[in-house]
């Protein structure tokens, strides 16, 4: 049965806006997190920029492993398996564990060789603390994105999603405690943003973990653990890996945009972490989305109904396209305010607002380029896409960015231009590959 798109926009917003709203509480955790260091001046945020790149690529680039749990999930509970949810939770909880463990060990290899990096001088003991101190958080993260995605599977998003606004809220108590020195606490600064987080997510994890091992509908879905079996592995590693490396790609370029940013300037550091940091924000409508899309063409896909996943697909795409098209306008008008939520100072706020007219064009291509992926996911079409996404922005956008910033007065404006040309080319690489594979056959 086909369903119209009025429909089916219905049925994506249902899925979408939960979704949505968890992915947004981890973007604002950095938010809140630049916001508090902010007022401290331009090298704690400047560290915060820095240090927040490399943790951000790498908490993407592990997430894109938890992410295979979800499809794994829906599949078993398709087939009323419900003993097999139980072991896709069982052996996501582990790959999770020893990613995490993994990832942990990069960032604290990163922090301790920051300085071979070319950054100023000034800013890398300040983000080498703040890594020092958040780098065992993403063995939480990974946990806690486990049974994120394993309740998302089952179609529960909800709870899920209140956690995670119950985890901001507590950060934020967290940094106003140990930042700047309040209930007795020591002033920490940068160092206390840090610890802040880390206690939150932390918290968080025992929360949801308590919550879902104990709440009845989920019951059904959870069984005694049984002996590891390798084909659980397998299954989990076969759509994982390709969605870590297609996150890694993308989140990579734009650390990398942080690191020639940090070639021009700490200023041109704290604008570009403002910058990036708002539209990290609005990129999580457009991912959200993407998790939706992905999840009403596998359906449609699985009854082999191609026209379906094609209307299923293009519906997501348009729903963020509109909606991302609204945030450039608000980028655009409000360039030289958005920056004073975060710092008052007037070179930063100068050197941000320009960064910002640049987002507002390429707000369009990051929602088009973020859902056709998850569509393309919901085709189970996912080696390509990570081909194009390595093409567009390691191939074409960082060379761009690097030329542009580095060797050319544009500076910072040329180091975002370069990530919007990498943008335009990927999202419509990944749309026209969207199309050629749901078109009517002649």
């Amino acid at each position: 049965m086909k369903v119209g798109w009025k429909l089916e926009l219905d049925q994506t917003l249902r899925l979408a806006w939960p979704i949505v709203l968890g992915n947004l509480t981890h973007l604002l955790m950095a938010f809140i997190d630049s916001v508090m260091v902010g007022r401290l001046g331009v090298l704690p945020l400047a560290g915060a920029s820095l240090g927040g790149a490399i943790l951000g690529f790498t908490i993407i680039t592990s997430l894109g492993i938890s992410s295979a749990i979800g499809p794994l999930v829906a599949r078993q509970k398709g087939a009323l398996n419900y003993e097999g949810c139980s072991k896709v939770l069982q052996h996501g909880l582990c790959v999770a564990l020893i990613a995490g463990s993994f990832f942990s060990l990069i960032i604290l290899f990163i922090a301790k060789n920051l300085s071979q990096l070319g950054q100023p001088q000034e800013v890398v003991p300040l983000a080498q603390d703040y890594l020092y101190i958040l780098a065992p958080s993403l063995i939480f993260v990974m946990l806690f994105s486990a049974l994120r995605v394993f309740s998302e599977g089952l179609g529960n998003p909800k709870p899920i999603a209140a956690f995670l606004v119950a985890t901001l809220a507590l950060n934020v108590f967290f940094n106003w405690v140990l930042i700047f020195g309040n209930l007795g606490a020591p002033a920490m600064g940068l160092s206390g943003a840090a610890l802040g987080t880390l206690i939150a997510r932390i918290l968080s994890l025992a929360a949801v973990s308590i919550y879902i091992f104990k709440a009845k509908f989920y019951k059904r879905f959870l069984f005694s653990w049984k002996p590891l079996e390798k084909s659980y592995f397998v299954s989990h590693l076969k759509l994982g890996i390709p969605g870590s490396l297609q996150y890694a790609c993308e989140a990579g370029a734009f650390s990398g945009a942080a690191i020639l940013m940090g070639l021009i300037g700490p200023i041109a550091l704290a604008a570009h972490q403002i910058a990036i940091n708002l539209a990290s924000m609005t990129f999580m409508l457009a991912l959200g989305t993407s998790v939706a899309t992905s999840i009403r063409v596998g359906e449609a896909h699985g009854n082999n109904n191609l026209p379906q996943a094609r209307l299923a697909g293009f519906t997501g795409i348009a729903l963020a396209c509109f909606c991302m098209t609204i945030f450039a306008f608000v980028f655009y008008f409000a360039r030289y305010w958005l920056p004073t939520l975060y710092i008052s100072d007037s070179q930063v706020i100068n050197v941000a607002a320009p960064l910002l007219i640049v987002a507002a064009f390429f707000q369009f291509f990051d929602g088009a380029q973020g859902v056709a992926s998850g569509a393309l996911r919901g085709l189970l079409d996912v080696k390509i896409p990570v081909i194009v996404t390595f093409f567009s922005y390691w191939v074409f956008a960082i060379p761009l960015a690097y030329y542009l910033g580095v060797h050319t007065s544009l500076a910072s404006i040329g180091v975002w231009i370069g990530l919007l040309a990498g943008l335009g080319v990927a999202s419509l690489a990944l749309c026209l590959r969207f199309h050629l594979l749901t078109r009517a056959p002649n």
